[in-house]
C-alpha cells in the first residue's frame, strides 16, 4: 500500500496573485514602493503582499513562496563607507 502524498494548506494568494507579486519584486526596488531599506526582505515582501492583495502571511509563509517561484534570499556584499579605493 502507498502512502499518501500530503497537501498541506492550500496557498493564500492564487497563482494570478504570484505573477503580479513576482514582477514588482524582480523588476523593481524597495524603495519605488516607498520602503526605506533598498533590499527586498521576506519582511518587506509580507508588507507589500498584506498592502497590495490584503493577505496576512508569516515571514516563514513568504520564504516558503519565494523559494517556491524561484527566488532565494541574497546577502548584499560589505563595503564599508570608509572604505579607501586604493
Amino acid at each position: 500500500m502507498k502512502a499518501k502524498k500530503l497537501e498541506g494548506r492550500p496557498c493564500k494568494l492564487s497563482g494570478k496573485q504570484i505573477q503580479k507579486l513576482y514582477s514588482p519584486v524582480v523588476k523593481n526596488s524597495p524603495m519605488q514602493f516607498h520602503f526605506a531599506f533598498a533590499l527586498w526582505t521576506s519582511g518587506l515582501i509580507r508588507k507589500l503582499i498584506r498592502t497590495k492583495f490584503g493577505v496576512h502571511l508569516s515571514e516563514v509563509s513568504v520564504r516558503r513562496l519565494l523559494e517556491k517561484i524561484g527566488l532565494s534570499p541574497q546577502k548584499p556584499l560589505f563595503r564599508a563607507c570608509q572604505q579607501d579605493p586604493a
